[in-house]
């Protein structure tokens, strides 16, 4: 079920058209979960190079 969810999601932004797909981008860019995941990521990445 979970799957399913998430190939309808890649597919319907798949069929986007190219200024639907860069709104996206800025919107998910300028959310406060990307924000919390994009800091978690450096530092994951920032653990490992140590």
């Amino acid at each position: 079920m979970e799957e399913n969810k998430v190939e309808n999601v890649i597919n319907i932004i798949k069929d986007m058209d190219i200024i639907d797909k860069l709104r996206l981008g800025i919107c998910l860019s300028t959310s406060d979960w990307a924000n919390i995941y994009i800091i978690k990521l450096r530092c994951m990445k920032s653990v490992i190079l140590c």
